[in-house]
């Protein structure tokens, strides 16, 4: 009984194997197709050899606004969305500011025109003010890239079935990446990465146990539905609002216990830019402000740092983890009734001494307030 029980795990591993080999060859195959490298580098694009040709016009679809005529309700989705404002939005061109890397480019501006490279950088960067565009994901070789092929031929379009489109590793592309090495930096130096990340998105998803359930698509790309391509998540306030319960009670007289709890959220929050933060405020009769809670994940310059080791170190994270509940204790002279609170989202988290007034009042938004009866037993928003 041994030996054909050792037999079918050799054969069961076998299989695993090669479906392992086999996934990650057509996962190369299809960012080889996409030209997706991570951020490493922009996305090489040809107008002449990559646009779709439009017969009726007799010219080529250039732009995402081509896209208009025929996918409008996308089209306008996308138009509203942050991946349109990736490169142009205040909050990236302060950062941007502080920071000109043109690394950060193959993210938020990725597309470079190599018909007609610039003598002096070889490269030519185009349709920055369309962020991550249609173009961007959607067009290579004079064909449409989809995740799935149409059931129906297309009287307009050709098309490139690319899997990964339909897996959140498509998204990972520019949603997960460490900290460039120190030697990165320094000039004529060629670009790396640290084993330290700077935004963890991909992997808090996948450590969260419905990571299996759906993807990143499932909650941000709402295919085939009216908001489809909107792109919802870290600025659509609302959506933040319903992913937090927050419920309080009196333990005593001088103490009042705050449970906030996180709903629905299948990775970290905030996550993404190191910079992002979650402030929650707390005030008494006539708005008299208490306390102030901040959550995110905080960095440090690192000292003396090897060529392979990035400049900056994860020193605390106190962000939420998907479905996490935090308890708060409020301690107070006061014998409140009641108190009120403020749930906001700061975007740029210790830059506000090197931004203006105007970019920190797009940097801060409030997601969720309201007033709390201070009972025996929780209640509150929800």
């Amino acid at each position: 009984m041994n030996k054909p029980s050792f037999c079918l795990v050799a054969l069961c591993f076998k299989l695993t194997l090669i479906g392992f080999l086999i996934f990650s060859c057509k996962e190369k195959q299809d960012n080889e197709t996409l030209r997706f490298s991570n951020g490493i580098n922009p996305i090489e694009y040809s107008i002449q050899k990559d646009s779709i040709w439009n017969s009726k016009k007799n010219t080529y679809a250039e732009t995402s606004q081509s896209c208009a005529s025929c996918h409008k309700e996308i089209y306008e989705n996308w138009s509203q969305s942050r991946h349109k404002v990736a490169y142009t939005n205040p909050l990236f061109q302060t950062s941007y500011s502080i920071e000109p890397m043109d690394w950060c480019l193959n993210c938020h501006a990725p597309m470079n025109q190599n018909d007609t490279p610039n003598k002096e950088t070889n490269f030519k960067r185009i349709q920055q003010e369309d962020g991550v565009s249609c173009i961007t994901c959607h067009v290579r070789n004079g064909k449409i890239l989809t995740g799935k092929l149409p059931s129906v031929d297309s009287p307009t379009h050709t098309y490139t079935e690319v899997e990964l489109m339909k897996d959140s590793k498509f998204c990972a592309n520019c949603h997960q990446f460490a900290f460039p090495t120190s030697k990165s930096l320094h000039k004529n130096s060629s670009f790396e990465y640290s084993q330290v990340a700077m935004q963890d998105t991909y992997f808090e998803w996948l450590r969260n146990k419905t990571s299996n359930q759906k993807h990143c698509q499932s909650c941000h790309l709402l295919s085939r539905k009216s908001d489809s391509h909107s792109f919802p998540g870290g600025h659509s306030l609302k959506l933040i609002s319903d992913s937090f319960d927050v419920i309080a009670s009196k333990i005593s007289n001088k103490e009042i216990l705050i449970k906030i709890q996180s709903i629905g959220i299948a990775h970290s929050f905030p996550t993404g830019d190191l910079f992002r933060a979650l402030r929650f405020r707390v005030y008494g009769p006539k708005h008299k402000f208490l306390k102030e809670w901040i959550f995110k994940k905080e960095y440090t310059s690192a000292k003396n740092p090897k060529p392979n080791e990035p400049t900056k170190i994860l020193i605390s994270n106190t962000s939420f983890e998907s479905e996490e509940s935090k308890t708060l204790i409020l301690q107070t002279d006061l014998n409140l009734n009641s108190i009120d609170y403020e749930f906001s989202i700061d975007y740029q988290n210790g830059l506000n001494e090197l931004i203006n007034i105007d970019v920190i009042n797009e940097s801060r938004k409030v997601f969720q307030s309201g007033t709390i009866p201070l009972n025996p037993k929780p209640s509150g928003h929800g």
